[in-house]
């Protein structure tokens, strides 16, 4: 489905309806959505030119709170730590995700789609088959690198949640901002005015976790978020 079908399927739909989650589910994103949303979770997002000056706002904000412990690493393998650390992230970010895959069928009442599961477990494979690379070469390696390494994995599994399944570091706006983040390209292209994202969030998040429409009025003035300036219409002559 190219990008122009995709959209109109999604305004031909009723919001309030009750299996409206179930049907925005079932519909299949173009494929230039998908790779919008990878750029902004790239680590380097924020400075990236492409994007909406409001996307990157919003990862300036999460840099500071939930995506703060990745801030200082370094993509090297050849740094003990940092391998360590990126395999013990992923080992905490897929038990998080497919856990998260099981509750939104259960919410749903659909599947997710076992094409796009098998694209999230092959790039786990990937990490895996590192990790077992790594521990069949540790005895051959100093004692301090083995220490270091096992460090790393130690802070991994916990970098990004709590015992109480919580995000760390995370703020008032943290699950507003992630959700606009991992949907910003349809929103890019649906919603007009600060009121239309509002109701939106209400639907996904419900008013206790959204709160009054001047709180998030605000909260979208400061990451510069402005679809079409607030105020009566100019007047035709």
């Amino acid at each position: 489905m190219n990008k122009k079908e995709y959209l109109e399927k999604i305004k031909s739909m009723d919001h309030k309806s009750p299996g409206y989650l179930k049907a925005i589910l079932e519909i299949e994103p173009p494929k230039e959505y998908s790779v919008k949303v990878e750029l902004s979770l790239k680590p380097d997002a924020h400075k990236d030119k492409n994007l909406p000056r409001w996307v990157r706002n919003i990862r300036k904000n999460l840099n500071k709170s939930v995506f703060k412990v990745y801030q200082y690493l370094s993509s090297s393998h050849d740094d003990p730590y940092n391998l360590g650390f990126h395999i013990g992230a992923a080992r905490e970010l897929k038990e998080y995700l497919f856990k998260s895959f099981k509750n939104l069928e259960e919410f749903a009442g659909t599947e997710i789609d076992s094409e796009e599961v098998e694209i999230y477990k092959k790039d786990f494979r990937m990490v895996e088959g590192l990790e077992r690379k790594t521990k069949r070469e540790l005895s051959s390696l100093s004692p301090s690198y083995q220490s270091i390494f096992h460090k790393g994995i130690s802070d991994g599994l916990v970098a990004i949640f709590t015992e109480d399944g919580l995000m760390k570091g995370e703020k008032e706006n943290t699950k507003i901002s992630l959700l606009l983040l991992i949907s910003w390209p349809i929103l890019h292209d649906t919603i007009k005015t600060r009121r239309q994202l509002y109701d939106w969030l209400l639907f996904c998040l419900g008013p206790n976790q959204v709160g009054e429409f001047k709180r998030i009025e605000q909260m979208l003035m400061r990451i510069k978020f402005s679809p079409a300036k607030p105020g009566r219409p100019k007047k035709s002559h």
